[in-house]
């Protein structure tokens, strides 16, 4: 502690008030905040959980890419005959398929207007 020997009464109380007031050193200093570990923690855990699925995601693709496909069976050889392309037609052709029924009207909900 500091020798305060040639100070005189006033001045040495009021460097204590000083030194004991909110705005003194010691409100000062920087507190430390209990949260910040947990929060570092977190960002760590949801760092490595991101790459863990950027990873997994990349090892299925790999695997499938490189599976083998399976070699067909042996069959008989048969003779391979030019397929005839669709003659090409200026109308469309008729479809069955029906167009949708149209909704029911709307029913008014007003009362009494």
């Amino acid at each position: 502690m500091t020798e305060h020997g040639g100070l005189d009464r006033d001045e040495r109380i009021r460097l204590l008030e000083e030194r004991s007031s909110p705005g003194g050193r010691a409100a000062k200093a920087r507190r430390r905040r209990p949260a910040t570990a947990s929060r570092i923690l977190l960002v760590g855990l949801s760092v490595a959980s991101f790459f863990t699925v950027i990873t997994g995601f990349g090892l299925r693709q790999n695997s499938a890419s490189t599976a083998v496909a399976p070699a067909p069976p042996a069959a008989t050889p048969t003779i391979a005959t030019p397929a005839t392309p669709a003659p090409i037609s200026a109308t469309p052709a008729q479809t069955s398929i029906a167009p949708a029924p149209s909704p029911a009207p709307a029913q008014s909900t007003t009362r009494g207007s």
